[in-house]
């Protein structure tokens, strides 16, 4: 590797940006990681703590024409949209409604089966090493459904995980009730995903890996990166405290890749998806082992150090739109259904940004015009999931070693820049 070039700047300081510098800089380079806030104190901080360690299915539009209407008029619980925003986005859903089609939603589930394969065995090592292993649970997790019409829905992503060898159990929901004893009988059926892991604490797995990349003499600047320019043969990152020259810059920014990527030509369609949180107290002893998702109104309660956290589907708005309580609001009767929830422990909803491409995988790997310039951004639902995964990915692209998996399926050729 060029002398010029084993320096390298990470911008954005998420779960994935951290895995990055971390892998980086034991692959041999010199790392300075840089965001604005606390590192994985934004999108990486609310999550529901899953790990996917089977098989995903990327979030879809729905193709039935009452689901489509209810989607129209923002009277469905698991999406909503502002409309201001709409103009914004439309570009970006067509693309969507594209991907959904079943046969490239699941061609995209073939592709990413690989890279899924070692989410959960990468976790462990990184959080082993932290000395935080107690943080990852192998539990599963558990999608519940609350009539046959919805759980025939989801009979094709079954008929895929049984064909790739994922495992999993239908449950009936007495059979459900013995693993989750405190879930209310108000469902029909449920499905155990067993491949899949959890975390209790997803700011204290980025604050681990963070301590890693520390105590191997990784930088850390606390300040926003306002471009990255070219510089003779070097990359300049010009941030609110001054310029940070480096051999090679890697975009990992989530939701805000683009404000840096834009003025040098490229195009990602990338779109906040914005999600919300919540949490709760249990009423007496009640409690989950593993977190449960109610499939068809789309939440998620998941067990947290914190108590019980409940996450919500997908907001349609601009980046910097305020807070819609109403998303949390729509779903909080459900989840009371499903389980005793007692009082909130917060005194606001919290709010953080997915970052999307159209078909719900990341891009990662060499910009397509820039010498020096990488990406590592759009991990949508899996940021999480895939952080270490692509932080490694990466790294091993960086010094030329054989990588883990076929670059091709996170290409950032896909979108033509």
């Amino acid at each position: 590797m060029n002398q010029n070039r084993q320096d390298l700047a990470v911008v954005g300081g998420g779960v994935v940006g951290i895995c990055a510098a971390l892998f980086a800089q034991r692959a041999g380079l010199d790392v300075t990681l840089i965001d604005p806030r606390e590192p994985g104190s934004q999108t990486s901080f609310g999550n529901a703590g899953i790990v996917c360690g089977g098989h995903y299915v990327p979030t879809a539009m729905p193709r039935a024409p009452l689901e489509i209407l209810k989607l129209a008029l923002n009277q469905t619980t698991y999406a909503c949209y502002r409309p201001a925003a709409l103009p914004g986005f439309l570009g970006w859903l067509a693309a969507f409604w594209k991907e959904s089609a079943p046969v490239n939603l699941y061609a995209t589930a073939r592709e990413a089966l690989p890279a899924m394969a070692h989410t959960v065995a990468l976790h462990r090592k990184l959080l082993n090493e932290a000395g935080a292993g107690e943080l990852l649970r192998d539990t599963g997790w558990l999608a519940v459904f609350r009539s046959q019409q919805d759980f025939d829905a989801v009979r094709p992503e079954l008929d895929f995980a049984r064909d790739a060898g994922i495992p999993f159990d239908v449950l009936s929901m007495v059979e459900a009730r013995l693993l989750e004893p405190n879930l209310n009988p108000v469902f029909e059926c449920a499905v155990n995903w067993r491949a899949n892991s959890s975390v209790s604490d997803p700011f204290a797995v980025s604050q681990a890996y963070l301590k890693l990349f520390r105590q191997a003499g990784g930088s850390v600047q606390q300040t926003s990166a306002l471009s990255i320019q070219p510089h003779d043969d070097r990359w300049r990152v010009e941030t609110r405290d001054g310029s940070h020259y480096c051999g090679q810059v890697v975009v990992a920014a989530g939701a805000w890749s683009m404000e840096l990527l834009e003025p040098l030509g490229y195009r990602f369609p990338l779109k906040p998806k914005r999600g919300y949180h919540r949490h709760f107290a249990a009423q007496g002893n009640a409690g989950l082992a593993r977190p449960v998702v109610d499939d068809a109104v789309g939440y998620v309660l998941a067990p947290m150090a914190r108590g019980i956290r409940m996450t919500t589907g997908i907001e349609l708005a601009r980046i910097d739109d305020p807070v819609n309580e109403g998303m949390v609001q729509r779903v909080e009767p459900y989840a009371r259904d499903l389980f005793p929830l007692a009082e909130t422990l917060d005194d606001e909803v919290w709010m953080g940004r997915r970052p999307a491409l159209p078909d719900s995988l990341p891009v990662v790997g060499p910009a397509p015009r820039h010498h020096g310039l990488w990406v590592d951004f759009g991990h949508a639902h899996l940021g999480l999931t895939l952080g270490p995964l692509t932080g490694l990915l990466l790294s091993q692209m960086l010094s030329g070693e054989t990588p883990i998996v076929d670059p091709e399926v996170f290409s950032p050729r896909r979108y033509a820049g």
